[in-house]
């Protein structure tokens, strides 16, 4: 999976289980997939910015790669603070987003229901009510931003060297380090 598909598990997953028992089962979903409006209340799930923060975390050296050792990687870490907005829509919208802003930053469970998942909520917008008139009819909608500290651990392929030689342009002499080659 890519980066950007984890994070949208991860903010999923965490929403389902703020959610979780409640009957009837509260739908989430991503926005902008074009698909037919869930008939319940429901929550959108929208990715509004990603930002590094901080440098970048590398390894000194690299490991020790495949069985062979043939085959070494490099390490590094980059911290990002994922903005995301949530949606709560339909005639509970108001319940589902209490609900929610309670849980997000004050429930351990649900924190660390995040944390499992390499998120970790730490700042949430005020609750914004946002009705949208649909028709004749006012659809009530909440909305909320969190933003979440995400870390992510790359590993690098390198290609790495067997010897080097070097050449005296002199006395034409050649000199390989190391002398032997490694088994």
């Amino acid at each position: 999976m890519s980066i950007y598909s984890d994070v949208r598990t991860a903010v999923r997953s965490g929403v389902l289980k703020v959610f979780e028992g409640n009957v009837p089962a509260v739908e989430v979903i991503y926005s902008h997939l074009n698909g037919n409006e869930p008939a319940n209340p429901y929550v959108v799930v929208q990715i509004v910015n990603v930002q590094q923060k901080g440098r970048v975390q590398t390894a000194t050296f690299t490991d020790d790669g495949d069985e062979f050792g043939l085959n070494k990687n490099l390490w590094f870490k980059t911290h990002y603070e994922v903005m995301v907005q949530f949606s709560f829509c339909g005639s509970t919208a108001g319940d589902l987003a209490f609900e929610f802003n309670n849980a997000i930053l004050n429930n351990v469970v649900i924190i660390e229901e995040f944390q499992k998942n390499k998120l970790s909520p730490i700042r949430k917008s005020l609750l914004r009510r946002a009705p949208m008139l649909r028709d004749t009819q006012w659809i009530e909608y909440q909305n909320m931003d969190v933003t979440f500290s995400y870390a992510v651990q790359t590993i690098q392929p390198i290609d790495w060297v067997e010897k080097v030689v070097l050449v005296d342009e002199v006395s034409g002499e050649t000199f390989t380090i190391p002398e032997t080659p490694i088994p």
